[in-house]
């Protein structure tokens, strides 16, 4: 909470506390995890429910530091800046898609391929949530939902972060000066580890490559591991976002005022190296 007080914007304030929020979150719901084993759906559901917020919340971040949505679409039309479509992870494959120019209906486009994070996956770990109640159905009915489960949200994790990277790229030239860079990438560490990582597990549980015991099935197993790895992660990661959003990075405009533009970070800062961007 001092680390917010340094913020004179409230609603920035209360993004950042969401954004920061996202580590020490996954390691108290992961040490949940490794104390009640079965809450293991019910953990991965409230994950998903707020990871899916903050990305939506990062986008909020990203147009403040352009002034707002408008000032947003003028500065990328005005300085010819367009979306990358052959963009990772769902379409570094086609070279041939082109840069598309920027327009109120493409951001929407955008901010629709985040919104869909928040409503697909959480609904389908809710009902998969919803037969695990029932002991009776839970042996029949949740290791198939399970791989529709993983399926979706592989999907829907994909869509999301081409939205994110869609929106880094047009964007880490322009706001270099608001570590941008290093905030997109605590970010991908954060998909990383709280679903990529996940979704390996499940498929490792999931086709019983990591083998069952007398008191632990193959998908509780890999879940357990998973929510072992996940917490010494995630605190790791919190101590590098404190640092990151340490000050207040205030939008472009501002920094024009003050004449401070020439104290921004240049593309090669150690940010982007760290990052790779």
């Amino acid at each position: 909470m001092q680390l917010l007080a340094n913020y004179r914007d409230r609603q920035q304030a209360i993004r950042v506390f969401w954004l920061l929020g996202i580590y020490p979150f996954f390691c108290v719901t992961s040490v949940i995890n490794l104390c009640v084993p079965r809450a293991a759906i019910l953990v991965d559901f409230v994950n998903t429910i707020y990871f899916s917020i903050c990305c939506l919340k990062f986008m909020h971040i990203t147009q403040f530091y352009f002034g707002g949505r408008k000032q947003m679409l003028e500065y990328l039309q005005t300085n010819g800046i367009k979306f990358p479509l052959q963009s990772p992870p769902a379409c570094c494959c086609c070279p041939c898609l082109p840069n598309v120019a920027p327009s109120r209906s493409n951001i929407i486009k955008i901010y629709l391929l985040l919104l869909q994070f928040v409503i697909a996956p959480p609904l389908v770990s809710f009902i998969i949530t919803v037969v695990a109640i029932d002991s009776a159905s839970l042996a029949v009915a949740t290791k198939e939902m399970e791989s529709v489960f993983v399926l979706v949200r592989t999907i829907s994790t994909s869509l999301a972060f081409y939205g994110l990277i869609l929106i880094f790229r047009v964007s880490r030239g322009p706001l270099s000066g608001q570590s941008i860079t290093a905030k997109f990438g605590l970010m991908k560490l954060a998909i990383l580890f709280g679903h990529i990582q996940i979704l390996v597990f499940n498929i490792l549980g999931a086709f019983s490559v990591i083998n069952c015991d007398q008191l632990w099935s193959s998908a509780s197993k890999a879940a357990w591991i998973n929510a072992a790895c996940l917490a010494p992660e995630m605190a790791c990661l919190f101590l590098l976002a404190r640092r990151v959003y340490s000050r207040d990075d205030r939008p472009m405009s501002e920094y024009a005022l003050i004449g401070e533009s020439g104290s921004f970070p240049r593309a090669g800062s150690q940010a982007s190296v760290l990052f790779g961007q």
